[in-house]
């Protein structure tokens, strides 16, 4: 994270000449501002324009905020692959239509849709279930 750096007022006066750490400066603290460095000034309330939100905005922000429900993008589940027991590696990725919801005992029902990436393993020749996460 890009530390904020206090820039005096005579570093910045109209006799003062304009200097490549004055620029990196600048640029580092709004940078600063961004990344939330807890030194950095905190862009208050009243700064945000909240009259002209974009529906792509608001979608950005309630993906963040909104409860998708079972089954949504960024949601958990157990699950167990349909049919096989070739093994799951951390990170693989499986259509829904391949899984269905599982217990502890590897019970199943239910396909979830989208696209799910493996959070566990598991070993093959075994019908075991593992943790995944929706990503699309």
């Amino acid at each position: 994270m890009t530390t904020h750096v206090t820039i005096p007022n005579g570093d910045i006066d109209q006799d003062s000449p304009v200097t490549q750490p004055l620029l990196t400066s600048l640029r580092d603290n709004l940078y600063a501002v961004i990344e939330g460095d807890v030194t950095a000034p905190k862009i208050q309330d009243a700064a945000l324009d909240a009259g002209t939100a974009t529906a792509a905005g608001l979608a950005w922000v309630a993906k963040r905020v909104i409860d998708p429900g079972a089954g949504g993008v960024g949601t958990y589940a157990f699950c167990k692959t349909v049919s096989g027991t070739a093994a799951i590696t951390l990170g693989q990725t499986l259509a829904g239509s391949s899984l269905q919801y599982a217990d502890s005992n590897a019970a199943g029902s239910g396909s979830p849709s989208g696209t799910w990436r493996a959070m566990g393993i598991r070993a093959s020749g075994i019908t075991a279930a593992t943790l995944f996460q929706r990503i699309s």
